[in-house]
C-alpha cells in the first residue's frame, strides 16, 4: 500500500494517521475522488447540524417543562396537599 506514496505521507501514517495512498491514481481521479468525499462531508454536516437543531428545540422545551413543574410544586408547598386521584389502573 505505501510503495508508491512520497516520504512525507509514509511517516504521517507511520505516525499512526488514518489516511489513504492512491499512488495509481492521476490528477483527474484523485480531484474526483476528492470531491465526491467533500459531497459526502456537506451533507453529513447538514445532517449533523439538523440534529442538534432538533435536540436544542427539545432541550428547551424540556427546561420549559421543568420550570412548570417546579412552578406548581412551589404552588402547592404552602401546606396543600396534591389531590386524591383514584390511579388510573383502578
Amino acid at each position: 500500500m505505501l510503495s508508491g506514496c512520497p516520504r512525507e505521507i509514509k511517516n504521517i501514517l507511520a505516525s499512526g494517521a488514518n489516511m489513504v495512498c492512491f499512488p495509481a491514481m492521476n490528477d483527474a481521479e484523485r480531484l474526483t475522488q476528492l470531491e465526491e468525499r467533500y459531497a459526502h462531508l456537506q451533507r453529513h454536516s447538514t445532517e449533523q447540524d439538523k440534529v442538534m437543531l432538533g435536540l436544542s428545540e427539545e432541550v428547551a422545551k424540556l427546561r420549559r417543562e421543568l420550570a412548570k413543574l417546579q412552578a406548581q410544586r412551589s404552588g402547592n408547598a404552602d401546606g396543600e396537599d396534591l389531590p386524591h386521584e383514584r390511579p388510573p389502573h383502578y
